[in-house]
């Protein structure tokens, strides 16, 4: 029996344990795999308390995915770069290995998604966390400009030499292409600014998915806007988690089938 778990918090509203049934099921592994809600404060306890249980690795998700880093031992080049991790793998009850695979999904979603007339265009991403980083190198790498935008104010080291500012000072018409990577709903960011964030947008991308992405997207698709919210991208990083867990790659094919057939369930 493997065991995996998601830390994070909150975490009873993830679709994780529904995406790696299809998984592990479909290879016929023996698994179980918990929604564990975690605090800054109470994860050295927890990852102790995974270890002693014998749990062969977990996901970690917001707001711990820069917090993690201080309890591993080994770590990817991703994570050496980008300050953030999503994945553990544990070996021996004790080695804590990190990697990042939020950068693999959010590729591999994203460029399937956005229009071909606004590749290579200007993206405002509102938000500094730990995803951010993995995001803005996806995106010089396939020629995009990148700007980002946070609410408050910025600690994030690994987001040295990108054009910064607040929310409140984007100018309007200053990109086409918005990726929100916040948590938070339009309708409150878009109180932080004297115009409508989506004004002069060609696509817009939300990192969340489900109810908290829905009305966001929904807002987008009524001023005509091609909208897509992160499910793909969760589903395309549990895949490449499930090959770092167990060696095994699902086909791209099968991917899809996964992305659909949650489509189908949770948002009709």
């Amino acid at each position: 029996m493997q065991k995996y778990a998601l830390l994070g918090n909150p975490v009873s509203h993830s679709l994780s344990p529904h995406i790696y049934d299809f998984f592990f099921h479909r290879y016929s592994l023996k698994y179980e795999y918990d929604l564990i809600a975690t605090s800054v404060d109470s994860l050295a306890a927890t990852v102790a308390a995974l270890c002693a249980n014998n749990f062969n690795g977990f996901n970690v998700t917001a707001p711990l995915k820069i917090a993690i880093t201080s309890y591993i031992q080994s770590e990817s080049v991703v994570v050496k770069n980008c300050g953030s991790c999503n994945v553990i793998k544990i070996a021996n009850n004790s080695h804590l290995h990190a990697e990042n695979t939020d950068g693999i999904g959010f590729e591999k979603d994203f460029l399937v998604n956005v229009p071909v007339s606004l590749k290579g265009n200007s993206v405002l991403i509102l938000g500094a966390g730990g995803v951010v980083p993995v995001l803005v190198t996806v995106l010089r790498r396939h020629g995009f400009r990148v700007k980002v935008a946070f609410r408050t104010k910025c600690s994030n080291q690994y987001l040295h030499g990108v054009a910064m500012q607040t929310i409140p000072s984007i100018e309007k018409d200053s990109y086409n292409i918005l990726i929100n990577a916040t948590g938070v709903g339009l309708a409150a960011l878009n109180d932080m600014t004297n115009f409508d964030l989506l004004s002069g947008v060609g696509f817009y991308y939300d990192l969340s998915y489900g109810s908290i992405a829905s009305g966001s997207i929904e807002q987008a698709l009524s001023c005509g806007v091609v909208a897509v919210d992160g499910l793909g991208m969760l589903v395309w990083q549990a895949a490449s988690a499930f090959k770092i867990w167990t060696g095994i790659t699902a086909k791209s094919s099968f991917i899809g089938e996964i992305i659909q057939s949650l489509y189908a369930k949770y948002y009709t």
